[in-house]
């Protein structure tokens, strides 16, 4: 948990994640946009593509009603942020598949132009707050 990993789904999803030839994510993390509006917290996050992995882990956060909205949330996408979703069972299943469109998600993410995006703790400059 000291990672941020605070699920059996997100601890499967970050042995999945260190199989890929990734750097390694940071988890639970909030975004918002260059001004400062909150778009969401992904499952995982690599801040230097701007790019989120949803596992699936809103229902152990959330209540069923607000997951279900929670997992679909387009202020991500809107903002530009390439978001990959994965089912928890999809994890257990086929580990290898997932590692496999996590790189492919991840180059994609790093072959575009990084969107104007933040994880919270990021320090967004002061003209832009």
């Amino acid at each position: 948990m000291s990672d941020g990993v605070v699920s059996l789904t997100e601890g499967l999803a970050r042995r999945v994640a260190r199989g890929a030839a990734l750097p390694l994510p940071r988890w639970n993390v909030p975004i918002r946009d260059v001004n400062g509006r909150f778009l969401g917290v992904v499952d995982a996050w690599w801040d230097e593509v701007a790019f989120a992995w949803e596992v699936g882990t809103h229902h152990f956060r959330l209540g069923r009603t607000e997951a279900h909205h929670y997992g679909r949330n387009p202020h991500l996408g809107a903002a530009g942020v390439i978001v990959l979703r994965t089912p928890p069972e999809r994890l257990r299943q086929d580990p290898n598949g997932v590692r496999k469109d996590l790189v492919q998600a991840f180059h994609r993410a790093a072959n575009r132009v990084r969107p104007p995006v933040h994880a919270l703790s990021d320090r967004v400059p002061a003209t832009r707050r």
